[in-house]
Parts: C-alpha cells; structure tokens; sequence
C-alpha cells in the first residue's frame, strides 16, 4: 500500500520484486502517475526506508484473508516526510477500529444473552444452536483481543507523529522543505524586494502552500501592473495545487483574512496569510455551528465494591438502537424516569460487565433525560456541544435536525429535531481557560439541554444590539463559547476541564463575565 506523501486517500498498490529497490521506486512513480522520479519512501513514522525488510506488514484485522500487504508507506519525490498524511490515515483507521469493536462487543453481549437464555435484540441469534453459539463467541473473542492490540498500537504510533503533525500544520508546505535552506526575501539573490505569502484555497484554513513573489523581477518589461498581478495569481495557483494535490482553476481573485479582496499587489507584505478565489466571493474558513447531541445511556445500581456505599448512577452504554427511532417517539424527563429498570451491578455480575462500568464515565442521574415514551428503558443523554456544520441528510448526524434552533417569543432556544429541548443555564460551576488561539480565563455557568419549562428564567434569553446573548436568570453574564470543538476522533478531542462536574460532562459553553478587547468574539 503506497501513498503520495502527505496524503490519506488514493493508495495504489504496487506489485515489485522484493529485490530491488528501484524497481519499486519505478513502479510507484508509474501508478501515482508522478511528474518526476520517486525517490524516497517513508514508514508513518517518517522513517526513510531502504530496503523491503523495513517495510511494515499491515494487522491481519485491517486486511482480508490472503496475501500479506506490506504498508502502508508514503512516496516523496525528494521533499521531507509530510505526517498529516500518516496521522489522517493512521485516525481514519482507529475510528473504523473503534466501531468495529464496539459492533463486535455488542454482538458478542447478545450471544452471551443469548447462550444464557435471555432476551436478545439480535433475533437471528435465537436459532443458533449452544454449540454455534460457542464458537461465534469464541471467534468475537479472538477478535476483541486482536482489534484492541492494533488499536493500542494504532493510538501510540498516532500519539509519536501528532505533535509533528501539528507543527506542520503550523508552519504549512514549508515542514517538508526543511532541508532546503531557507534565503530571506530581501536577499541579493532573490534578485530584489520579495514577498513570502502564505496561500490557502479559498473556504479552506489547511495546510498553506509558501509562495516567494519577486515583484522586482516579476515587473520587469511590464508596465501595467494588473499583468503583475496575474502573475501571482498563476504562481499562487500552481503552488496551492502543488500542495493540496487537487486540481485548481485558474485564480482569478485574493483575499485576506478578513475577506477583504486585495487588488493591488503593492498592498501586500511578507508573511501574510491570503485566499486564493476562482472568481468566487470569500469562503469563511471554517463554519462551526451548535448541536444538540444525544447518547444512550445505561442506570446502573451500583452494589460493587463492598467498600464503597450503593448508589444510582448512568455510564454511557456502547448501544446506538436510539437511530433507529423518530424524533416523535421521545419526551423529556426531570431526573431517571422512575419506571426504569436498573441493571444492578454487583459481586455476582462478571466481572468483564463489571470491569467496563468502573472504567466508565458517570453521569448525574438528577440531570434532564431524553426518554423513550414506550420503550422506558432506552434513556439518552442530552448533550449541548459545537461542531462543524453538517451537510444535510449526513450520517452521523441524529435527528436531523440537530444543527437547526428555534428562537420563540418567550426568549426559549430550542432544538427544531427536538422542541422540547432547550438551551439553559446549568448549576455547574465553571472555571477554566477557553482554548484556541484566544486563551483567557473565564468563570461562571456552564450552559447545556434541559427540559423546557415554563417561566424558568434559566432556559430564557435575550439579544442584545451588539451581538451578545444573555440569560434572564443572571442577566449580568454573557453567552460564551470556550473555545473546544466537538470532534469524532477521541484524540483530537479538546476537553475544556472543569472541576467538580460528573465525569461525562464536558461544557463548549458557559455564561460569564463580559470579555472585552479581540477576545469579546467569543460572546457574539
């Protein structure tokens, strides 16, 4: 498995002679349809790697059954080792990891249900004979046993290459160029007064491709400076190709950070950060929006250990039947709903069942549910987070409607997929520093999904006329975003820690004191 460096997706494979090195070198420059001769091929961990022996053999539990696949490894044509490709791969690989043992762990409790003859939601299990069922669970697992060993493998190589990851991230196309030195723009041999520009796609806050302009020697024997410009604009175009490995237009457009449209080339100064555009207005970057997100949850009536008093308490259960529903089919609820059947945890319990509930996070039973109205036992757990913008009908989004708010006259903020879930001020504390490029500390209330009901001052608000938001029950704090975005992928997961909250809670917004100065973007 061979892919360009820095990249994640179009791998070929590439069939060679294991005894010669540049016989391999010549067929994967033929199948990546290179422009010039690979020259230099990487392990994930930017390794350089010269012979075959070196070459990784990919888990058996990432393959199918037949020859072994070595890889996978990255081809360069000269440039340094780009990780972001290896680390988009290497989190492409623990999320289908991650799903495919929770699929496993979940068929496997329904045969163990099943072995033991109780009710499974899996009715096909129901015609296995003991037997069958035996060997099915005796393959899951062998299976468990080898996804979580790839996992933790997977986890560790990710966690050696992310930091370099995000150092390329930071200092763009010019990572892999590191062994070039570097000639400083008003050198004698650049030729004159140069620029170095950071360009990205327009709509797209990536890796930036560098681009040295000499306008000095651009302008020579031209007059117009609109010709000059268009220069650029065709060097800008060629270089971000270069480095997002995507077809691109011809540029017609520039852009600042701002979305201000630069027209003179003059204007420009060394080491800014512009937008490439097509002829297209100004992309914002990025759109992050906010998300009503739900979980199922399992009660659980804790009488292990002996040492520790009984108590009631919600972990989150590895079960998603919830997809499966409508929105219609839900009601809130103020605490557990009392018609619950909790599944009691003790001595007698086994101990792997055991084992997963201790290692859980739990959840404060007091707080507002989403409720199954027939089905009392299926329990989710609402969750107020931000994320990037969904398409519509994507998969991962439930319901549907989860990205869209409702703002009615009473001042209440609800989920248009689930009315009956509105924004409010919790009674949790909130002291921390937001995340991001702005890192300042606040303190107040963290703000998350309650049940709606009426007249509570802490689930209404208020626009005021310079964008802000606040609540009626602590008018003199305002609506802030702290900074953390929900991510998918548990390791890029920003955790905005905040004491004294259970341990499943995890806050992207609070209401606190008014922020001034460029910081006050994060209550508007």
């Amino acid at each position: 498995m061979v892919y360009l460096n820095g990249q994640h997706t179009n791998c070929v494979e590439v069939i060679s002679d294991l005894k010669s090195m540049d016989d391999f070198l010549g067929s994967v420059t033929g199948k990546l349809a290179l422009r010039s001769h690979a020259r230099i091929i990487y392990d994930w961990s930017g390794k350089e790697i010269k012979d075959f022996e070196s070459i990784p053999v990919m888990d058996p539990c990432l393959q199918e059954a037949g020859t072994p696949v070595l890889g996978p490894v990255w081809a360069s044509c000269g440039g340094g080792f780009s990780p972001s490709g290896a680390c988009k791969f290497l989190e492409s690989i623990i999320t289908h990891l991650r799903k495919s043992l929770k699929d496993s762990k979940y068929n496997k409790t329904q045969m163990m249900h099943a072995k033991n003859g109780e009710t499974v939601e899996l009715v096909a299990l129901s015609s296995l004979s003991m037997a069958e069922l035996d060997t099915n669970i005796s393959e899951l697992s062998q299976d468990i046993s080898n996804m979580s060993a790839t996992l933790k493998k997977m986890k560790n190589i990710h966690s050696e290459i992310s930091e370099d990851a995000k150092k390329e991230e930071d200092e763009g196309y010019s990572y892999v160029l590191q062994h070039i030195k570097e000639v400083d723009a008003s050198d004698n041999a650049v030729g004159g007064s140069g620029l170095k520009l950071k360009v990205f796609r327009n709509g797209d806050y990536g890796r930036p491709a560098i681009v040295y302009f000499n306008t000095r020697q651009a302008s020579r024997g031209i007059k117009d400076s609109k010709l000059i410009f268009e220069r650029l604009l065709d060097q800008c175009a060629s270089r971000v190709t270069s480095a997002s490995s995507q077809s691109t237009k011809f540029a017609r457009r520039l852009f600042d950070v701002n979305g201000d449209e630069i027209k003179d080339i003059y204007s420009l100064k060394s080491e800014q950060e512009i937008f490439v555009s097509t002829g297209e207005p100004f992309k914002m970057p990025y759109v992050l929006c906010l998300e009503a997100f739900f979980e199922q949850v399992k009660g659980v009536d804790m009488q292990y250990p002996h040492e520790s008093p009984p108590r009631q308490t919600a972990v989150f259960d590895q079960s998603v039947t919830y997809l499966e529903t409508q929105k219609t089919e839900w009601e809130g609820s103020i605490g557990f709903p009392a018609d619950y059947h909790w599944f009691t945890c003790s001595e007698t319990t086994k101990a792997e069942i055991r084992e997963e509930i201790l290692e859980s996070k739990e959840l404060d039973i007091n707080s507002h549910w989403l409720v199954h109205k027939e089905k009392r036992d299926m329990v989710l757990y609402p969750s107020l987070i931000v994320s990037d913008r969904k398409k519509k009908g994507a998969n991962d989004l439930w319901p549907a409607e989860a990205q869209l708010w409702v703002l009615n006259k009473g001042g209440y903020i609800a989920c248009r997929g689930m009315p009956h879930m509105v924004m409010a001020v919790l009674d949790t504390r909130v002291d921390c520093e937001t995340k991001g490029k702005s890192k300042i500390r606040v303190t107040g209330y963290a703000v998350g999904l309650q049940k709606r009901q009426e007249g509570n001052p802490a689930q209404q608000w208020r626009f005021t006329n310079d964008g802000s938001v606040y609540s009626m029950s602590q008018p003199e704090l305002i609506l802030t975003f702290l900074g953390a975005k929900y991510s998918r992928i548990e390791e890029e997961m920003v955790v905005n820690e905040v004491e004294g909250v259970p341990n499943g809670f995890v806050p992207h917004l609070a209401v606190c004191e008014k922020i001034t100065g460029k910081e006050a973007s994060l209550q508007r």
